[in-house]
C-alpha cells in the first residue's frame, strides 16, 4: 500500500524598519597566505583591514567595550583570512576547552559573519574558541533570534592560542565553501565581527552598534568591497556505498555452533552537483546513513510531546536553511528510510527556492497539538514532497514566501 500526503500550505513574511549600513570599505587583496597557527607573526596581517570591536552590545547597549579586540581581514581571490587579537587583563579567566564541533558557545569565542549576497536576508557565520574549536552556521533574521542553524558545516581551517595578553585566533575560509553571486566585478558583502566575553555577565562585543529598535541584525551589518574576479565553487561529489550484513543464530550459545545464516547486501549512491554557482542539485538512491553519528540519548518517560532529534543526514542538510520558517513546519526526520530522493536548492537575485521529493519505505505521521503531540508509523511506502519559495525586498531583510 502506498500513501501520498500534502502537509501544509502557508505564507510567511517578515518586515523591518529602515537602517543605515554605511559606506563599503575596501578589502585588501594579497599574494601568499599566512600560517594558521594562532600566532600573528605573518607579514600578511600588516596589509589586512584592521577592525576594532569598540561596542558592547549586550548587556550594555552600544557602550564602550571593556576589553580590547581587533580583527584583521584580507583575501587572496580564493580564500578569506581572518585573525583576532583578543586582549584580556586576566588571561587565567579565559574559558576554553577542547570540545566537539559546534559546542563551544559557552566559551570565550570570536566570530565573523558574511552576508554574501548583500541582500540582508541570510549570512554565513564562522566562530572559534581560544583553542581553535570550530563552530559555523547560517543565520536568517526572519527565522532566528540569536542562534543560527548549526546543521550547516563548511570545510575551513582555524587555530587558536592563549598568550599573556589574551588569545589569538586565525581562520582560513575558502571562498568555494560559500554561495555568492557569479560576477566579474567587485563584490559587496555585509559583515559583522563579534566576541563573546563570558565573565560576571554574558558580554558581547562587536565592531558596529546594534539598534534594538530594529527587528533585524543582518540589515545593520557593515559593508566590505572586494573579491574582484572571485568565483563561487561548483561542487561535484559522488559517494557510492555498499553495505553487507550476515546473520547467524544458535539455540544454545557455546554448545551448539552458529548455523549458517543469510547475507544481505545493499548498494547505494549519493550525488551532489552544482548546476550553477547559485543552484545545487542532490540525488540519493538507497542512501546509507550508517556513518552518521548517533543521536544523543533522550528519555521519553512522562513526555507529552514527541522527542526532537536534530537532522544529521547529508542529503537533508544541503540547503536546510532554505526550508526553515518562523513556525517549524518541516521535520525531515519523519522521512525515515528513503529509497530515492531528489533535492534542488538555489538563489537568484531576490528569489530563494528549494524543493525535495522522496520515496520513503515507511509512513511516519506526526500530529502536533497545543498541549501534547501524537504520532503513528506504518510499514507502507509514502511519497514526500516539500517546496519553499521566498522573495526578498527592501534594504532591511523583508521577505515574503510560501511553503508547500
Amino acid at each position: 500500500m502506498k500513501s501520498t500526503s500534502f502537509v501544509l500550505l502557508g505564507l510567511f513574511a517578515g518586515f523591518s524598519a529602515d537602517a543605515s549600513v554605511g559606506v563599503p570599505i575596501d578589502l585588501p587583496r594579497v599574494n601568499g597566505s599566512p600560517k594558521i597557527d594562532g600566532v600573528l607573526d605573518d607579514e600578511i596581517w600588516s596589509q589586512a583591514l584592521k577592525v576594532e570591536l569598540t561596542f558592547e552590545t549586550t548587556p550594555g547597549e552600544n557602550t564602550p567595550a571593556k576589553v580590547e579586540t581587533w580583527a584583521y581581514i584580507v583575501e587572496d581571490g580564493e580564500n578569506i583570512y581572518v585573525a583576532f587579537d583578543a586582549r584580556d587583563p586576566r588571561p587565567g579567566e579565559i574559558r576554553a576547552y577542547l570540545r566537539d564541533r559546534d559546542t563551544a558557545w559557552n566559551d570565550d569565542i570570536v566570530g565573523i559573519n558574511f552576508d554574501t549576497y548583500n541582500d540582508n536576508q541570510r549570512a554565513f557565520e564562522f566562530w572559534a574558541n581560544p583553542l581553535g574549536v570550530q563552530m559555523d552556521s547560517t543565520f536568517d533574521d526572519a527565522v532566528h533570534d540569536k542562534d543560527g542553524d548549526e546543521s550547516w558545516d563548511a570545510i575551513w581551517d582555524s587555530a587558536g592560542r592563549i598568550n599573556e595578553q589574551g588569545y589569538v585566533v586565525e581562520m582560513k575560509i575558502p571562498l568555494d565553501q560559500l554561495r555568492f553571486p557569479d560576477i566579474d566585478d567587485e563584490h559587496t558583502w555585509g559583515y559583522r565581527v563579534m566576541r563573546h566575553y563570558p565573565r560576571q555577565f554574558e558580554t558581547w562585543l562587536e565592531n558596529i552598534p546594534t539598534d534594538r529598535n530594529l527587528n533585524c541584525q543582518i540589515c545593520q551589518n557593515a559593508k566590505l568591497k572586494g573579491f574582484e574576479g572571485s568565483k563561487p565553487g561548483r561542487d561535484f561529489e559522488i559517494v557510492p556505498t555498499i553495505t553487507a550484513s550476515r546473520y547467524q543464530t544458535t539455540d544454545e550459545p557455546g554448545v551448539i555452533p552458529l548455523s549458517d545464516g543469510t547475507t544481505d547486501t545493499e548498494a547505494g549512491i549519493t550525488v551532489r552537483y552544482g548546476i550553477t554557482p547559485d543552484i545545487t542539485a542532490n540525488l540519493a538512491i538507497n542512501p546509507d546513513f550508517s556513518q552518521i553519528e548517533a543521536d544523543a540519548a533522550q528519555l521519553d518517560i512522562n513526555q507529552r510531546f514527541a522527542l526532537f532529534f536534530p537532522e544529521k543526514r547529508p542529503f537533508f542538510l544541503e540547503g536546510a536553511d532554505y526550508f526553515t520558517t518562523p513556525m517549524q513546519a518541516i521535520f525531515t526526520r519523519t522521512v525515515a528510510s528513503p529509497d530515492v530522493g531528489l533535492k534542488l536548492t538555489g538563489k537568484r537575485n531576490n528569489h530563494t527556492f528549494g524543493m525535495y521529493s522522496a520515496r520513503d519505505s515507511f509512513t511516519n505521521l506526526l500530529f502536533p497539538g497545543a498541549t501534547e503531540s501524537d504520532g503513528e508509523s506504518y510499514d507502507d511506502e509514502s511519497d514526500v514532497f516539500v517546496g519553499r519559495y521566498s522573495f526578498g525586498f527592501g534594504d532591511t531583510g523583508s521577505s515574503i514566501g510560501a511553503l508547500v
